[in-house]
C-alpha cells in the first residue's frame, strides 16, 4: 500500500471521530456554564470555533475547518500581542 492511501484511509476513520470528540468537549464545556449559571460565556468565539472545528470534521468540510482556524488563531494573535505590550 502507497502512502497515498494510507493517509487517505486514516483520514477516513479519524476525521469524523475527531470531530465527535471535539463536539464531545464543547457539550462538556456548555454543561459547565450553565451549571455555573455562566450562559454567556458559551459565545466565547474559542467556543465557536470548537463548534465550527467539530462539525467540520464530521461533515469533512475543509471551509469549516479552516474557518475554525481562523476564529481561533487571529483574536489569540491579537489578544497575545495585547498582553505583549
Amino acid at each position: 500500500m502507497n502512502e497515498e492511501a494510507a493517509d487517505s484511509r486514516l483520514a477516513e476513520h479519524w476525521t469524523p471521530a475527531a470531530g465527535a470528540m471535539l463536539l464531545r468537549h464543547l457539550s462538556l464545556v456548555c454543561a459547565v456554564k450553565v451549571a455555573t449559571d455562566r450562559h454567556e460565556q458559551m459565545w466565547w468565539m474559542s467556543h465557536v470555533a470548537l463548534a465550527l472545528a467539530g462539525m467540520g470534521l464530521v461533515l469533512r468540510s475543509h471551509i469549516m475547518v479552516g474557518l475554525s482556524l481562523t476564529c481561533t488563531l487571529l483574536p489569540h494573535a491579537v489578544w497575545l500581542a495585547d498582553c505583549v505590550s
